[in-house]
């Protein structure tokens, strides 16, 4: 089972609602990410049933089809772009909006 936490930035207030790393639940492997494009951070998907895959034919032949969650792949779910993902530093935890440092805060979510 997945967890999501509240993280905060310190120096500029962004709130946002992830992960806060790699995590994941029955199915899905999420990582959180920073995204440059919509300026968020976010969960992206990754993987499946525990193992993260860094390309789409090895995900495929893991789930055995081209299921529709494909298109998601390693792809930022608010702007759907890829290219503008840098994965979040768990230690420093940077803001998408100032640099500053995101501090977590109480666990919001349990997913699955």
């Amino acid at each position: 089972m997945g967890t999501k936490y509240q993280f905060t930035c310190r120096q500029c207030g962004y709130t946002e609602v992830v992960s806060g790393g790699k995590d994941c639940g029955m199915f899905a492997v999420v990582k959180t990410f920073n995204c440059y494009n919509c300026m968020k951070t976010v969960d992206v998907f990754v993987g499946v049933f525990g193992k993260e895959y860094k390309d789409i034919a090895n995900l495929k032949k893991a789930m055995g089809t081209t299921k529709e969650i494909i298109k998601d792949f390693r792809k930022c779910p608010e702007c759907l772009k890829s290219d503008c993902l840098v994965e979040w530093n768990s230690k420093r935890r940077p803001c998408p909006k100032c640099g500053g440092k995101m501090q977590k805060g109480k666990e919001i979510l349990l997913w699955d």
